[in-house]
């Protein structure tokens, strides 16, 4: 299976899925669940222990009440930079140099504020809109996913460059939302995805992201 995401201007996103033989007809739905937990739980992987990937699994679990009392408190140093940041933002900036402080200010409301729904509307309000469409060729930035083996290639980031960790949080929300829409009529589906969202996001917080985690992902699967 190949999955592909590719990230272009202005906030647009567009996903590609190509099947093996072996995943059509009935077996689709369990191959996307399959491959949206292992994308998710590779980037959480990416991300590491710090305030974006903390952000990405707030998003996706079930729970983010229970796993923000489980966050370590935001360094001093991470807050007065943040700050400082805040000062010197122009409006031209791109998006992505902007979405640190709002994902700084979204996790540090989250710790006093038990109004969840309202808080992730206002931080999704904050960034710039994601927007769904039809691919358009290869962008210069864009996530494959292969399976078998498990392979993520980050194509157009360099060392230094400063956008992954936003396209990696984008991307992951933007396939949640691919795959919910393409499932819409499947409530069982969309209590699935939610499901696997969820346990990806309790692996981040326990630090128990596996190397094997397509295994992983099967195994909870079996679950559902």
């Amino acid at each position: 299976m190949k999955l592909q995401i590719d990230c272009y201007p202005k906030t647009e996103y567009s996903v590609q899925i190509d099947y093996a033989d072996e995943h059509q007809n009935k077996k689709i739905e369990m191959a996307d669940l399959f491959l949206f937990g292992c994308y998710t739980l590779r980037q959480l992987n990416n991300l590491g222990d710090n305030i974006v990937g903390d952000t990405l699994a707030v998003l996706l679990s079930s729970n983010p009440l229970e796993i923000i009392e489980r966050r370590q408190k935001v360094p001093a140093a991470i807050e007065i930079l943040t700050k400082a940041k805040r000062k010197s933002l122009d409006a031209a900036y791109a998006p992505e140099w902007k979405i640190e402080i709002e994902l700084f200010e979204f996790t540090s409301k989250l710790r006093t504020n038990p109004n969840v729904d309202k808080l992730e509307k206002e931080f999704l309000s904050n960034i710039p809109d994601l927007e769904l469409i039809k691919y358009k060729g290869d962008s210069r930035k864009q996530f494959i996913l292969t399976i078998p083996p498990m392979w993520l290639k980050m194509n157009g980031f360099g060392i230094f460059d400063k956008t992954d960790r936003y396209h990696v949080l984008m991307s992951t929300l933007i396939l949640h939302k691919f795959l919910a829409d393409k499932h819409k009529q499947n409530s069982l589906f969309q209590t699935n995805v939610d499901a696997i969202a969820a346990c990806c996001a309790n692996a981040h917080y326990a630090k128990e992201i596996p190397v094997d985690i397509p295994s992983f992902v099967n195994n909870f699967m079996a679950k559902l």
